[in-house]
């Protein structure tokens, strides 16, 4: 087996012997003549030496090797472009001030409230297997809405009859004022109805007019 070796190859083995001193003397008498003949050897031989130095001496303070870390540290950094590690947002924690977190609660459990309310079916079957009907399916007259409005005496009619088109109505409540601004013309006289036999309150020149004219079917006698 033949092991080819380059020229500069053997130049570095033999600068490197002679620098450790494992020459035999007159070869390393016969190479030290040439090396000024010889370009370039010394200052291999010189770098050699420099190496020799650096190895056989002593080791470095521990400072100089912290600092000597720090750098190939940042350097790798550098290179590698190491994003800092991040925690994922659903593992992330957040701090809510308490009233915040309590009014948030309140609106959000009314919301429900009127969600529930107001989007469940029109009924609902209950415990007994009957149909429960919900809020959603009520009508106007099943909820019982009771409504207050103030009209002015002079818009009384026109809203009767607007009330009257709408057909949601079952009761309407008057209610007159303390101090009536009108009067009452003639003297209140009680009466019976039949075929219901109940009272009614008429005006006393309406019940003497009836009077007259019950007076004249019986007796037959008109006035002319």
């Amino acid at each position: 087996m033949f092991i080819f070796q380059s020229r500069l190859a053997r130049q570095e083995e033999v600068i490197s012997a002679l620098v450790d001193g494992e020459l035999p003397p007159e070869e390393e008498e016969l190479l030290r003549r040439d090396l000024p003949r010889k370009e370039g050897l010394e200052e291999r031989m010189i770098r050699h030496r420099a190496l020799q130095r650096a190895l056989s001496g002593t080791p470095p303070e521990s400072d100089l090797c912290d600092e000597a870390q720090k750098r190939v540290h940042e350097q790798v950094f550098r290179t590698l472009r190491v994003r800092p590690f991040r925690t994922p947002w659903w593992q992330q924690s957040l701090s809510v001030p308490l009233p915040v977190a309590s009014a948030a609660v309140a609106v959000f459990l009314l919301a429900g409230l009127l969600a529930t309310g107001l989007f469940q079916g029109a009924s609902v079957p209950g415990q007994d297997g009957s149909a429960r009907q919900g809020l959603a399916g009520l009508s106007l007259e099943d909820r019982n809405i009771h409504v207050q409005v103030n009209v002015d005496a002079t818009q009384t009619e026109q809203f009767l009859q607007w009330l009257n088109d709408q057909g949601q109505a079952q009761q309407l409540t008057i209610q007159l004022p303390e101090q009536a601004r009108f009067q009452f013309r003639g003297d209140p006289v009680m009466v019976r109805r039949d075929p219901v036999h109940d009272l009614e309150i008429l005006p006393l020149d309406e019940y003497t007019h009836g009077e007259h004219q019950l007076q004249e079917l019986q007796t037959g006698e008109f006035p002319e």
